[in-house]
């Protein structure tokens, strides 16, 4: 329990906060004159008094003796009062029994009393206390139900005071359940700031972190400052947050923090692995042993903080998760040693953890029986041969929860074992293994509880695949797909925090449903896999961008260029599997590879590497591009032939989206020579219209050398190119700070937006971004400013053009950040460049292709004027290197 309440009493019908607020309303005291004239309020008064003083044996003698009185009396509401005194006493003595029973004797009288004014204030704090022992014992969920029905009934009673302090109690319990997102929304809403807590408003943190300083609880303070600091560690703003989370440790040292402290260390831990997978360095290596030491310090120190053993124990298990974790990274890295000597940490924490006697002293709670759970499952990792003792713990938390009556906890506990006896592999486990996850899914689905219902509709796909029932198991994974999709959305609009691990809660089931309908491949089962990919591609988008995306219903086939093929990738681990979708048609084509998914990235770093090097030696490069178009292109040859095929549309799944598939080779010809080329994230999120007839543009550049990027000195001449072109308005330099570009924008009715500046794409949402003259603009600044138009203006941008940008060399998902990029700033298309180039290139290449809009708009697409102006260069001896030509890519509406 996180012991941050402090109770201060006065004399008045209502509770006054300490200095205007308290942490919750739940010891309330009546006025002196009102309730100090009987032998049974001095009593009661006594008891507040003793209470104050921490002396809570005397207290609850004292309330024991005025609660006997008012019975005799027949005052059912000061009897009312004075039993939900005594539970708050009970609670600070760990006497759980008796604060239950005190508390249920205290609403059965407040039923059948009459008087319903005194009856509405002496409930609401009965409630804030019946919340407070409910989240003691570490059944937040509940606590959190009773404290919204506290502030209801205090906003009846038009009660301020009261509504902020059941709101800083709702934030306590979101804070505790997961929910750090809503919770912060709650606590800012109590302390009358208005704030949605997410990315977009962390713009206004100082304004934010200013108004909770002004408070003058300390406390609030503390609270407030953790309850943000966990929010922008979940929205991606982790050295921010480390920041806020040490001025909450700064004003109240608690386990609490110290654990979100260890999260956000954790988060950056999680940071450096994936650089360190990027760049191999031992520089990066050290850097990930760095911060995880620092997480496993903070997450010691939260042990050592924690005031019951239940905290103790969900630290104890982050601390362990963590371990195994870097445990795991070590071997991956062939850190053998390194791997061994966390054994020494790993094994005693395991053995405290499944073998001391503080679990089985746990009260039955929702959280207890969670870290059974917990236990139980990395038992299963960590010392697979311990299924004895696994099937104890998961036998007993099914039982456990079944006391409790809790119906999620019992649906968690039957889906655990279930998930135990399909680990064993063994076939007569499989009936049983069935039964369990059937009955885990009933409960969760009549609860609603559909973070929970996904995992179990994925988990009976799996046993039905296990068992050679294709038809089955197909249906359960269409069905978890929809629920998960439910499951995202809602925590994406709302927690970022318990967004579910993209790489090991969401894509499995895309990719696993995926295998499944191509070991079939009829027409139909062809395209439920095109609808998975598109899926698959959007939920990849909506995790790094961590916000929903707008998806359209249906294409209208009728917009869309009839001479389009849809080109569809999905790398399985033993393959990769190619749909070819000619628009013309509903005729689906199916070409499968058998290659693992390590040689096939190694081969794609090997060809962008060749590509964006001007002096790569040309056979060698070619090869690599040949095998590339053997992959993808030339098992439909005929189809596409037959089709009259002139535009290719790629779906790009895993490292191929870093390559330009203008660039591929057939032996003869480079793809570009054959067909215009677009990409797209899926068909989901396309806005397909042709372009405008009227083109006109806003261009912004550097030239100059900015904060430590180099100069381009064609910048000038590449905007003059297009304003010689289209009307345009230039902004060069010093007229392109991003409070200039903000500005042009809100009321720019320009149908084309240039950038002519430095900017990088990465697989890291903070390391995507465009330089302004002043600043780097992050993805979510990017998008608000050219979001911001739809304020002044209905027309949208058709085109988006960021000529001097770059991916991120080393990593494979880095077309991410284009991709993101592309969608987030709600133009249609977008033009990027997946690597830097020779900046006079890039301006030949940019003159030719405005040239081309400009002279035949009303029947030239994009895509073809892009693919022009690639030939344009390709057909220059000085540019035919693809490193000139290539990296400029379309995405989104190629037409």
């Amino acid at each position: 329990m996180i012991r941050l309440m402090r109770w201060r009493c006065d004399f008045r019908w209502v509770v006054l906060f300490l200095l205007g607020l308290i942490w919750a309303i739940g010891l309330s005291s009546i006025s002196i004159a009102a309730f100090a004239s009987t032998p049974a309020d001095r009593l009661t008064e006594q008891g507040r008094t003793f209470y104050s003083d921490r002396q809570f044996d005397q207290a609850v003698n004292r309330w024991q003796q005025a609660e006997q009185t008012y019975e005799q009396q027949g005052d059912r509401l000061a009897q009312a009062q004075t039993l939900a005194y005594l539970s708050l006493a009970y609670q600070q003595l760990g006497q759980w029994p008796q604060a239950q029973a005190a508390i249920d004797h205290c609403f059965d009288l407040l039923e059948n009393t009459d008087s319903q004014d005194e009856r509405s204030q002496i409930l609401a704090q009965a409630l804030n206390i019946r919340g407070r022992l409910e989240f003691s014992l570490g059944q937040s969920e509940t606590a959190l139900a009773t404290w919204q029905q506290a502030t209801a009934v205090y906003q009846q009673r038009s009660d301020r005071v009261g509504v902020t302090g059941s709101l800083i109690n709702q934030a306590q319990a979101l804070e505790a359940i997961g929910l750090s997102r809503r919770a912060c929304v709650t606590l800012l809403e109590a302390l009358e700031i208005s704030s949605s807590c997410d990315r977009a408003d962390f713009a206004n943190l100082e304004f934010i972190l200013n108004r909770l300083q002004a408070q003058p609880d300390l406390q609030v303070q503390a609270l407030g400052f953790r309850n943000l600091g966990n929010v922008l560690r979940l929205v991606g703003y982790f050295e921010q947050s480390k920041q806020v989370l040490e001025r909450s440790l700064s004003l109240q040292v608690n386990a609490a923090t110290l654990l979100s402290l260890g999260e956000t260390d954790r988060s950056l831990y999680e940071q450096a692995k994936n650089e360190a997978d990027r760049f191999r360095s031992n520089e990066n290596r050290n850097a990930v042993k760095a911060r995880a030491e620092q997480a496993l310090s903070y997450y010691q120190q939260a042990i050592d903080a924690a005031q019951t053993e239940l905290q103790q124990i969900q630290v104890q298990l982050r601390q362990l998760s963590l371990l195994l974790d870097l445990q795991q990274w070590y071997r991956s890295i062939d850190a053998a040693s390194d791997a061994e000597t966390l054994q020494l940490q790993i094994q005693p924490l395991l053995n405290a953890l499944y073998g001391g006697d503080a679990l089985n002293q746990l009260p039955v709670s929702q959280a207890a029986i969670a870290a059974r759970l917990q236990i139980a499952q990395l038992l299963q990792v960590q010392q697979p041969t311990t299924a004895t003792e696994q099937l104890q713990l998961l036998r007993t938390a099914v039982q456990q929860a079944q006391e409790l009556g809790d119906p999620r906890s019992i649906s968690a506990a039957l889906g655990s074992l279930g998930r135990f006896y399909e680990q064993t592999g063994e076939a007569a486990n499989v009936q049983q293994a069935q039964q369990q996850t059937e009955q885990a899914l009933n409960i969760a689905q009549a609860q609603q509880a559909w973070d929970l219902a996904y995992r179990w509709q994925w988990q009976l796909g799996r046993l039905y695949a296990a068992q050679g029932e294709p038809d089955r198991a197909i249906a359960y994974y269409q069905a978890a797909i929809e629920t998960l999709e439910v499951v995202r959305s809602n925590l994406l609009a709302l927690d970022a925090e318990v967004q579910l691990s993209f790489r090991s809660d969401v894509e499995p089931v895309y990719r696993e449903l995926a295998a499944l309908l191509l070991a079939n491949p009829t027409q139909a089962n062809l395209k439920l896999t095109v609808e998975t990919i598109e899926g698959l591609q959007v939920s990849e988008l909506e995790n790094f961008l961590r916000c929903n995306l707008s998806r359209t219903v249906a294409i209208d086939r009728d917009q869309i260029d009839s001479e389009t093929a849809i080109v569809y990738t999905i790398l399985l681990p033993d393959r990769l599997s190619v749909i070819l979708n000619p628009l013309h048609s509903d005729q689906l084509y199916l070409y499968t590879q058998a290659i693992a998914t390590r040689e096939l990235n190694a081969t794609v770093r090997s060809l962008r590497e060749a590509l964006q090097n001007e002096d790569a030696i040309l056979p060698e490069r070619l090869a690599l591009a040949q095998q590339a178009y053997d992959w993808l292109i030339r098992p439909f040859h005929a189809v596409l032939h037959d089709s009259s095929v002139q535009t290719l549309v790629f779906v790009l799944d895993g490292a191929l989206r870093n390559i330009p598939m203008a660039a591929l080779h057939d032996g003869q010809h480079y793809l570009i020579e054959d067909y215009a080329i677009a990409l797209t994230p899926g068909l989901q999120l396309l806005q397909a219209q042709p372009l405008q007839a009227r083109l006109d543009a806003i261009g912004f550049g550097l030239s100059e050398a900015r904060l430590g990027f180099t100069p381009l000195a064609y910048v000038p001449a590449e905007l003059e190119e297009i304003k010689a072109e289209i009307p345009a308005q230039i902004r060069l330099n010093q007229q392109f700070t991003s409070a200039a570009f903000r500005d042009v924008m809100l009321t720019s009715p320009a149908s084309i937006v240039h950038l002519a500046t430095h900017g990088s794409f990465s697989s890291v949402l903070r390391d995507t971004f465009i330089l302004t003259w002043d600043q780097r603009l992050n993805i979510d600044n990017l998008s608000n400013i050219l979001r911001s138009r739809d304020e002044g203006t209905t027309d949208p941008i058709e085109l988006l053009v960021l000529s001097a940008c770059q991916t991120a060399t080393g990593d494979d998902r880095a077309a991410l950040g284009l991709a993101g990029v592309a969608v987030r700033s709600g133009a249609r298309s977008t033009i990027a460049s997946l690597w830097s180039i020779n900046d006079e290139a890039t301006a030949e290449l940019m003159q030719q292709f405005y040239q081309f809009l400009a002279e035949e708009r009303s029947t030239l697409s994009r895509a073809e004027a892009l693919r022009r102006s690639q030939l344009a260069l390709l057909s220059d001896p000085d540019r035919q290197s693809p490193y000139y030509w290539a990296a400029f890519v379309l995405v989104g509406n190629w037409l």
